[in-house]
This record gives structure tokens, C-alpha cells and sequence, in this order.
């Protein structure tokens, strides 16, 4: 009699064991079940709708265009719906939970989860998306496939809303200086292409209005700035910009005013070489070693009419000493 009671005593004791390990799975799989109802209440779609058939550069680049804001509006939807923000966002990077949390605990590692799970589906569709746009050719109306890619992995693509914000509101300059810079490389330069692509004399006035703008700030940076962007924009559109060769005679000017009138101690020799007196006219090198160490050394010297005006000393790369003759 004992020893049925302990045999049952034992297979009690299996069988609570057995439930206890089983609560955990269930409340889990509950607050999952919680936030997959939640999911669906949002009324939330992560795919986009199919691509219609491209017969023109324009249609393709505002394809391209409302891929974008599609993305941009989708994920803030999907943010604001669970309460995430996009630094939060960490693809694969959840956690695990046994069961046995509290149930807050729980379910908002559950809607967490659900929205991670978000995230991806519109990842997946964003690509998706490129994807059959490049369907028929990687290449289409010179623009690359990977370069799209590249520029929505790199979270570039809010550029091109924010170009584009620009450009319906008639913001020609605005676009322009949102877009001018990377031009060289082709995933950073989409906003651009897109914005040139779609209004070009809006965008090219734009280009004008920042270089005389810039002119008008006597500021060299500035200037230098805004000459360098043209610049990069000229040789990318193939176009001619007005005030461009009037705003490089304003760099060279600003560059020379910013000229030290002459050498000094303690200036590096590429800086010497560059201020208002010019390059030097002949240089001398020699080279010594002493103290376990490798020296050079040497004069340079500037002349007028075929007379010295002018010498200077340096080492390893300094001005030492000065001679105004």
C-alpha cells in the first residue's frame, strides 16, 4: 500500500512538472497571439503595390520617387503603430523570453517582435520593388540598379522626399542645395538625378542662384563651396551654367585676399610658398642626420628684376628664420 501511494505521489509530481513546463510556451505563444491581433487591427500593408510598365525616363524616375515615399510613410506608419523609433531598429536583434515573465513583460516583447517582423516585410518589399523595375535590365535610362540599392541601404532615400518636397513647392535653390552633394558617385547622386531629371530648368536655376548667392557672402569657403557643387553638376548634366567662370574669378580673388603678405617663423614651407609674395624663385635642400635622426634643411629665396627681395630658413618642414632684403 506504501509503495502504490509514493508510485503515485511520484507520477503526480512527473505530471506537475510536465504542466509547469509547458505554462511558459503557452503564455508565450498568448502574447503572441495578443500581438499578431493588434498587428492586424493596424491595417498596416508592407507590399507595394505592382509596378506598371515604364515607357519613359520621366515615368521611371517617379517610380523611383514613390518607392521612396512609399518606404518613408510605410515605416513611420509601422513606428507610430508600435511605438518604435527608426534608432531602435536593430534587424534580427529581439531577445529571448522563456515564458515565465509577467505578462506586460510578455506582450510587449511580443509587439516588439511583431514589429521587427514589420520592418523586415517592408524591407523585403522596398527591394522587391527595385527589383522589378530593373526586371527587363540592370541598367535602364542610364540609371544602375545597384546604385538604387545603394542608396536606400545607405538611407538615402529620405533625401530624395526631401528633394522632391523642394521641387513641387517651386524651391529650385532649396532642391539644389539639398542635392548638390556626391555628385561622383551615382547612389548618392539619385536625389539629384531625380529632381534634374524630372525639372531641369528648375534645378539648373537653382545651381545659378546658389553660385551668386555664394558670390554675395565674400565668404571663400562659401564660395569655394558652391564652385566645386557647379562644377560637379556641370560635368554630371553636361550643361552650362551661368555666373560659374564669375564665380571662379571671385574664388581666385578671396584666395589671394586671404594670402599672408609674406612668410614667417614658424609656417609650414607649403604654406610659405603660397602667400602674397608667390613661390619662391630657387629653393636649396641638404640633408643631415644627427642625434639618431634624419633632417632636412635649406633656403629659399625670392627675387623682383633680377634681385633678391626676400629669404627665408627652414627645418624639417618649418620656417626658422626670415630676411627681408
Amino acid at each position: 500500500m506504501k509503495k502504490a501511494v509514493e508510485g503515485i505521489l511520484i507520477i503526480a509530481i512527473i505530471a506537475a512538472a510536465g504542466a509547469a513546463a509547458a505554462f511558459g510556451p503557452v503564455r508565450l505563444h498568448k502574447a503572441r497571439e495578443e500581438a499578431d491581433a493588434f498587428a492586424a487591427e493596424t491595417g498596416i500593408e508592407v507590399k507595394y503595390e505592382d509596378i506598371t510598365d515604364i515607357s519613359s525616363k520621366e515615368a521611371f524616375l517617379t517610380e523611383i520617387w514613390q518607392i521612396a515615399q512609399w518606404e518613408e510613410n510605410t515605416r513611420t506608419e509601422i513606428n507610430d503603430a508600435f511605438g518604435y523609433t527608426d534608432k531602435e531598429y536593430v534587424p534580427r536583434e529581439i531577445g529571448v523570453k522563456t515564458g515565465y515573465e509577467n505578462e506586460e513583460e510578455l506582450y510587449v516583447f511580443a509587439i516588439k517582435e511583431k514589429w521587427v517582423e514589420f520592418r523586415g516585410d517592408l524591407d523585403k518589399s522596398v527591394r522587391n520593388a527595385i527589383e522589378e523595375l530593373f526586371e527587363k535590365s540592370d541598367s535602364t535610362y542610364d540609371l544602375n540598379k545597384r546604385s538604387v540599392e545603394l542608396c536606400y541601404e545607405k538611407n538615402t532615400f529620405g533625401k530624395i522626399n526631401e528633394v522632391m518636397r523642394s521641387v513641387e513647392d517651386g524651391a529650385g535653390m532649396e532642391a539644389y542645395d539639398l542635392a548638390r552633394k556626391g555628385l561622383k558617385e551615382d547612389w548618392s547622386a539619385l536625389p539629384m538625378d531625380i529632381a534634374y531629371g524630372l525639372r531641369p530648368k528648375l534645378i539648373l536655376a537653382g545651381c545659378e542662384a546658389a553660385l551668386l548667392s555664394a558670390i554675395k557672402t565674400n565668404d571663400l569657403y562659401d564660395v569655394r563651396s558652391a564652385v566645386s557643387s557647379a562644377e560637379e553638376f556641370s560635368s554630371r548634366y553636361h550643361v552650362t551654367i551661368d555666373g560659374l567662370q564669375k564665380a571662379r574669378k571671385k574664388e581666385e580673388t578671396l584666395e589671394y585676399a586671404n594670402k599672408p603678405e609674406i612668410p614667417s617663423v614658424g609656417m609650414s614651407v607649403s604654406k610659405a610658398r603660397s602667400t602674397k609674395l608667390g613661390p619662391p624663385t630657387r629653393t636649396t635642400t641638404d640633408k643631415g642626420s644627427w642625434s639618431h635622426k634624419e633632417h632636412t634643411y635649406g633656403d629659399m629665396y625670392w627675387d623682383k628684376d633680377g634681385k633678391q627681395i626676400f629669404k627665408v630658413h627652414y627645418f624639417d618642414g618649418e620656417i626658422t628664420d626670415v630676411y627681408d632684403t
